[in-house]
């Protein structure tokens, strides 16, 4: 398997929005709120494929793994990468890692000297995933209500 990097023309974007959804849809509980992914749409996912780069690795040609990325709204010189799903089947391949790497060339390509990423603080599991991906805790957000609706920023260093 090799990762892809998509745009507009993709024609797999139902599917990608399927593999979003089923791989976020257990944290609404986890986190007391909607998935992030909830309210996504084809139409956005097409829009964040343009606004940054979208990556995807397929498998018998379906995507089984996706990453989004940006030039981050909140970090001045880092690059955003969010939306990060592995199909549950294919996960403990390094696939994360593949997707990662290549977030890693094109942010270098482009400049940027870090990766940013967020994830919500109840999710220890992704936290640890990150850190064996070469990021670190950078910022922690409490959320309003529950201590399981804050928010955890870590970052890659790219030097």
């Amino acid at each position: 398997m090799k990762v892809r990097r998509t745009g507009p023309e993709y024609d797999q974007w139902p599917e990608v929005l399927t593999l979003l959804q089923t791989a976020f849809v257990y944290m609404e509980a986890r986190l007391e709120a909607p998935s992030p992914v909830a309210a996504l749409t084809v139409g956005r996912l097409v829009n964040d494929a343009t606004e940054g780069a979208a990556f995807v690795i397929e498998s018998q040609n379906r995507p089984v793994a996706c990453l989004f990325t940006r030039p981050s709204r909140d970090w001045p010189g880092a690059y955003y990468i969010g939306k990060l799903a592995v199909d549950e089947g294919h996960r403990g391949q390094g696939l994360a890692r593949m997707l990662i790497d290549a977030a890693d060339a094109e942010a270098r390509r482009l400049g940027f000297g870090r990766m940013v990423l967020d994830t919500g603080a109840a999710l220890t599991e992704l936290h640890a995933i990150f850190l064996g991906l070469g990021f670190n805790t950078v910022e922690q957000k409490d959320g309003v209500g529950t201590a399981t609706s804050g928010v955890v920023t870590m970052a890659k260093d790219l030097t």
